[in-house]
């Protein structure tokens, strides 16, 4: 965090946590590593209704907005509603016209039932799917596609652009996207012609890879230690694509102990909200000095002269009229 803070990071995005964030000491620790350097912070965690007693937990997400300026923004904010721990997400206010959705995704790898552990992040999900859809074989990773990409859509649908951080656990370089829209009145959606792709969904949904935009070239580095292909990204609605200024990835071990790589972007805050941000000063509060006359008479009569100029004499005697 106190690289963050050095950079002026504004939102942090933590995709498979892997904490236990049901346990309030958990989540008092997180309170108190961002009170540490933020004036003011709102952090939103997600994990899944499966209870574990150990402080390890496969899976799970964080949204982390930072500093008072960013913080009066937020409008809303929450985690994927079917309890599966999947993301979550925060919306910001800017102009009257714009809103944004910042979105933090951990998609499960592609596993089968009999390979996957018993706590995984797949077996969590799988768990609890088959006890919503108990007469259905589904694979929790297809149905985090399907219910991300409805989620989205929706959300699209109330006027928010989208921003989307993903360790989606699948090659985000492929230049194979497909187009399959969804619809559905549940927070679940089933396609039988989507196929279950970040990329599909990243397509139909007219979302912007940041890093193809801005580093245009035929391989990007592997942002898993021990993978080959790129499978963390962040995606942007493309009306908001021209906002962003520079973007990357970081070495190993950078901003974050993870066998991961960190994947940046820096927006044009003016452009991004279409309005400008200005930071929030506390208020210094200092009490009256009435040892010297001097500065007690000045008082009284700047006192005397604000009560005339507003007009509050003849409003307090229309007021004790009414009263």
């Amino acid at each position: 965090l106190n690289t963050c803070y050095d950079n002026c990071v504004a939102f942090i995005a933590l995709t498979e946590t892997n904490i236990e964030l049901r346990h309030h000491a958990n989540r008092d620790n997180l309170r108190r590593s961002l009170n540490k350097w933020w004036d003011g912070s709102v952090s939103q965690t997600s994990t899944s209704n499966i209870s574990f007693t150990d402080k390890y937990k496969p899976g799970g997400t964080a949204s982390i907005i930072c500093g008072n300026h960013w913080v009066a923004r937020i409008i809303e904010k929450g985690e994927d509603a079917a309890g599966l721990g999947r993301w979550t997400y925060v919306g910001l206010q800017g102009s009257q016209i714009t809103k944004i959705l910042h979105l933090t995704w951990y998609l499960v790898c592609q596993q089968s039932v009999t390979s996957a552990g018993e706590k995984t992040a797949f077996m969590q999900q799988h768990t609890l799917l088959r006890e919503i859809f108990p007469e259905l074989a589904i694979d929790p990773r297809r149905q985090s596609v399907l219910d991300m990409q409805l989620f989205i859509t929706k959300k699209q649908q109330e006027g928010y652009f989208i921003i989307l951080s993903t360790d989606g656990n699948e090659n985000l370089s492929s230049s194979k996207r497909g187009y399959c829209p969804v619809v559905s009145e549940t927070i679940h959606a089933f396609s039988k012609d989507h196929d279950g792709s970040v990329l599909t969904l990243i397509n139909t949904c007219g979302l912007v890879d940041v890093l193809q935009m801005q580093h245009k070239q035929d391989s990007y580095p592997a942002t898993y230690i021990r993978g080959k292909n790129r499978i963390d990204g962040i995606f942007v609605s493309y009306q908001i694509a021209h906002t962003v200024l520079r973007s990357g990835l970081t070495p190993f071990h950078t901003f974050f102990q993870s066998d991961h790589r960190a994947a940046y972007v820096d927006f044009s805050a003016s452009l991004l909200f279409c309005s400008n941000t200005y930071e929030l000063m506390r208020q210094k509060g200092r009490g009256l000095q009435l040892k010297d006359p001097r500065i007690v008479d000045a008082y009284i009569q700047t006192l005397f002269d604000q009560l005339e100029y507003h007009m509050l004499w003849r409003n307090s005697i229309g007021w004790l009229r009414l009263a």
